[in-house]
């Protein structure tokens, strides 16, 4: 990722001011906004949401100056559009784990060693945790990550329609099932320990 945004005091101002005139307001508004960007990094797997979204708003208020009120563009989308450019900048640098890391050994009861690979392990567990949801959430999510791109823009707005709902609130159902499925894999990692 980029170096880290210092926040100067005329630039959060700066911030405040284009969320509301009220400071109050404009205060309320912000920590919305820091919460949401918090959610919007912890859906997506980064383990440093907080950061992010710190970091997030840091850049936001630097450019504070430079947001045109006159383009009809809600200031909430302006900072959404710096944390998904923050969060392919994350996803980039991602350090990879060496192949030797990869590979654990895992002691068996008959006293011989076997090669435990933590990517198929994962995976099983994943598998466990899906056969635990009803068969509709089931479905949902593995269509709903199915394709990648525009397909899968596509294919969300179609299940949208397909359910008779509205796209947020399919998100929002997603995101409950992954939070389940998240509790479920934490819970096994756990029992393995």
């Amino acid at each position: 990722m980029k170096d880290h945004y210092v926040l100067k005091k005329e630039d959060f101002d700066a911030l405040l001011a284009l969320f509301s005139e009220d400071r109050e307001e404009a205060g309320r508004i912000y920590e919305r906004v820091r919460n949401g960007l918090e959610r919007f990094f912890t859906g997506k797997g980064c383990r440093d949401a907080a950061q992010l979204a710190d970091e997030t708003l840091n850049r936001v208020a630097s450019k504070a100056g430079t947001f045109d009120l006159s383009a009809n563009t809600r200031p909430v989308t302006y900072v959404y559009g710096f944390a998904a450019k923050i969060y392919l900048e994350q996803a980039r640098v991602r350090p990879t784990v060496p192949i030797d890391q990869l590979l654990n050994l895992r002691l068996l009861d008959s006293g011989a060693f076997e090669f435990e690979d933590p990517h198929e392990m994962a995976l099983s567990r994943l598998d466990e945790c899906l056969s635990e949801l009803s068969d509709p959430d089931r479905q949902l999510i593995v269509s709903y990550y199915s394709r990648e791109k525009q397909e899968r823009i596509d294919l969300r707005k179609r299940l949208a329609k397909d359910l008779g709902l509205r796209p947020e609130i399919l998100h929002m159902k997603v995101f409950r099932i992954r939070q389940s499925l998240r509790i479920c894999f934490k819970r096994r990692l756990d029992r393995e320990k």
